[in-house]
């Protein structure tokens, strides 16, 4: 997918697994269609598009009494071969917020609880701040592209006053709020709000809703944000982005995001909600989707059907949603995210607690490239997350 000029996304920590630099070639090409979705623009893409993809090896982040947990982050191409990564420490409080910003040609990433990092294509590091981070608060963050400037949220777990650890629908209170900061780190600013940020857009941070929560985070989208607004971040003001939008579905794209709409017979449409609040309707009579991903120009969306077995197997149909109409592109997978206007990262293992299988998927020719995995097995609950680099 093709990140706007003035926006970028961090990456939420269950999400793709990858390789580590240089190791594992693709497994080549497989047809998947006979012809392409009509519609579908000619493929021009360039060989040089690239993505960040994120996996953290447990499904609920750190565990009490274990070793400090790592996490793998790294750059991949169109030939799923990986040009940079990284392995950090995952921060101790709170699981399954975004763990990374992309940001002009750099990937921004939380290494423990308070060091930010960037990565570069060439794979080199260099510490870039240290932020408010800790055992009981957790930095969400965003890097601007433009200024560099940093917007940060921190996540307080309070005092825990539940009878017992395993009380049923009790756990500890927690308190969000919203800095903004210099390139360095410096010169923190809090501001009005209590949501953490997702992403920069013209000037403006783009942030989840506070305390958000969905029973299956990442397969709506990879924030855990039932709703998104935008905050000015000199006066604060907060302006509701998604306020027709059933469910924000999938990352932001440059043309906004997509959004499914359920209905009282339980089949879903889905929309690309524009940055001015304007929503299209690409497809609908969508069966049981969960996973949907807005092309970077917004004139269609990936999405998936989901059928279970009386075996309890999950099968998922892979769709196009455009102009109103939906087409199958015959497989099982759920979407990522897109390189540009005709590549498309899909999960074909989308099972819970099981080593995702990613393709890299031509829906202009019915190509696909696999991502080696080389071993490094982690847990996404749906399609995981892609996200485009670098910003231009």
């Amino acid at each position: 997918m093709q990140p706007t000029t003035k926006f970028l996304r961090p990456l939420l920590s269950l999400a793709a697994v990858v390789t580590l630099v240089g190791c594992g070639a693709p497994s080549g090409t497989a047809t998947v269609s006979s012809s392409k979705p009509a519609g579908v623009p000619t493929s021009n893409a360039s060989a040089a598009a690239l993505g960040v993809v994120v996996v953290e090896p447990d499904v609920w982040g750190p565990m009490p009494g274990k070793p400090p947990s790592t996490y793998l982050a790294a750059i991949i191409g169109l030939d799923g071969r990986i040009k940079a990564s990284i392995r950090a420490l995952t921060p101790t409080a709170l699981c399954c917020f975004p763990l990374v910003s992309v940001a002009g040609s750099h990937v921004y990433y939380l290494d423990g609880n308070t060091k930010l990092m960037r990565l570069d294509l060439d794979g080199s590091t260099a510490q870039v701040a240290s932020l408010p981070g800790g055992s009981h608060d957790r930095v969400v963050l965003a890097v601007e592209p433009e200024s560099g400037r940093i917007a940060f949220g921190v996540a307080h777990i309070g005092a825990n006053t539940c009878p017992s650890q395993n009380a049923p629908g009790c756990t500890p209170p927690v308190s969000t709020q919203l800095w903004v900061a210099a390139a360095d780190g410096t010169g923190a600013r809090k501001l009005p709000s209590n949501r953490f940020p997702i992403a920069w857009h013209s000037g403006q941070i783009v942030v989840g809703s506070k305390g958000a929560f969905l029973q299956n985070r990442g397969e709506a989208n990879p924030y855990l944000a039932g709703d998104l607004a935008l905050v000015d971040p000199n006066t604060g003001q907060v302006t509701d982005m998604t306020a027709s939008c059933g469910v924000p579905a999938g990352p932001l794209v440059q043309a906004g995001i997509a959004c499914e709409h359920s209905s009282a017979t339980f089949t879903t449409s889905v929309t690309a909600l524009g940055w001015d609040g304007h929503e299209t309707v690409l497809g609908s009579s969508l069966a049981s989707s969960g996973s949907a991903a807005l092309s970077p120009d917004g004139t269609m969306a990936a999405a998936s059907t989901a059928t279970r077995s009386d075996t309890g197997v999950w099968t998922f149909d892979l769709m196009l949603a455009q102009h109103g109409n939906l087409t199958s592109l015959h497989i099982s997978a759920v979407p990522a995210g897109w390189f540009d206007a005709t590549h498309l990262l899909v999960n074909t293992n989308a099972t819970p607690a099981i080593a995702p299988t990613y393709k890299i998927l031509d829906v202009v020719n019915g190509g696909v490239v696999s991502v080696d995995l080389a071993g490094n097995e982690g847990y996404v609950t749906s399609g995981g997350y892609f996200a485009s680099f670098p910003s231009e």
